[in-house]
């Protein structure tokens, strides 16, 4: 009998979510605050109760985290965001438990894109420093997975490189360096693993590998000594133009 009251608690909470925002709106601080707490209560009761009972599952913690993003929407508040987050994480976790996947990059893709969604929305008013810091570990942490992909199966290097393509003109859309740097290296990354795994399988290339290999760094080598001058320039008008990037 206790299971059939968590889809009423659910769905009164979020109704009184609803009645909370629109009298918000409306400047009624009268009524918009008991509703408030009301459904905080109830959403809190149905959250409590579905996890003694084992019946909330990934529709509940989903259907819990749109109501805390919705209160984010409504008041601006930082922790009802990260509520929403975590919630909505949760519901994503278990909902991979429930079917089984076992694709590395479709469990963790969503959870760190959420993290740099986050992130995107708190910028100007978390600590600088912080929402870099969860920009490179998401989006490290996304890159990765899909890298590691690719060292086990060639045929994730598309997807792999789509992504990297997709840090880079994010990076430069939203002028953030942390997106601009990873997208960059791993695509880097990326396209000297096939070159490399190219080599080992085809062992008459080899030689000619190190050749070019041998050639590249000489020919670096010889360039950056003779147009020094150059290099630094290019590489002090670099800086300059990402001094304002996040």
């Amino acid at each position: 009998p206790a299971r059939a009251w968590l889809p009423l608690l659910l769905t009164v909470g979020g109704t009184l979510e609803l009645a909370h925002l629109s009298l918000g709106r409306r400047r009624s601080p009268d009524f918009a605050a008991p509703l408030s707490r009301a459904a905080s209560l109830l959403a809190a009761a149905g959250l409590l109760i579905g996890a003694v009972l084992g019946a909330l599952g990934a529709p509940g913690l989903a259907y819990a985290g749109c109501l805390f993003a919705l209160r984010y929407a409504a008041a601006g508040r930082r922790r009802s965001l990260l509520i929403a987050a975590a919630l909505l994480d949760a519901s994503w976790v278990l909902l991979v438990l429930d079917r089984g996947w076992v694709d590395a990059l479709a469990t963790a893709g969503p959870l760190c894109l959420s993290v740099m969604a986050v992130a995107q929305v708190l910028r100007g008013s978390a600590d600088a420093r912080a929402i870099a810091a969860a920009r490179y570990l998401a989006a490290g942490a996304l890159y990765l997975t899909a890298f590691s992909q690719v060292i086990i199966d060639p045929t994730h290097t598309l997807v792999t490189l789509l992504l990297s393509l997709a840090g880079l003109f994010a990076g430069s859309l939203l002028r953030v360096r942390a997106y601009l740097y990873l997208g960059a290296g791993f695509a880097a990354a990326t396209l000297g693993t096939n070159l490399l795994r190219f080599g080992f399988q085809h062992s008459q290339f080899w030689a000619l590998y190190l050749t070019l290999i041998g050639l590249s760094v000489l020919s670096v080598m010889i360039l950056s000594t003779v147009h020094r001058g150059r290099i630094l320039a290019t590489r002090a008008r670099l800086r300059a133009a990402l001094g304002d990037w996040e």
